[in-house]
């Protein structure tokens, strides 16, 4: 099981306000071998890391993120 929080800010880049705030969650559930230790392909395993829960986990927050800016 993984779960991900993200804290999204946007800002104007012309005023430097900012101009929207919210979390974006990502829960994933899955039997997995990897450990999810190449974060983000640092340790060279990053399809083990993308097929985890955790790796599942980021792309759903990531999807809520986008989802919740328009």
């Amino acid at each position: 099981t993984g779960m991900v929080a993200i804290d999204v800010r946007v800002f104007d880049d012309r005023t430097g306000r900012m101009v929207a705030a919210f979390d974006a969650v990502g829960k994933f559930s899955a039997v997995s071998n990897s450990s999810g230790i190449g974060l983000f392909g640092i340790s060279g395993r990053e399809a083990e890391f993308q097929s985890s829960a955790l790796g599942q986990a980021l792309r759903v927050a990531v999807n809520d993120a986008v989802k919740q800016l328009h």
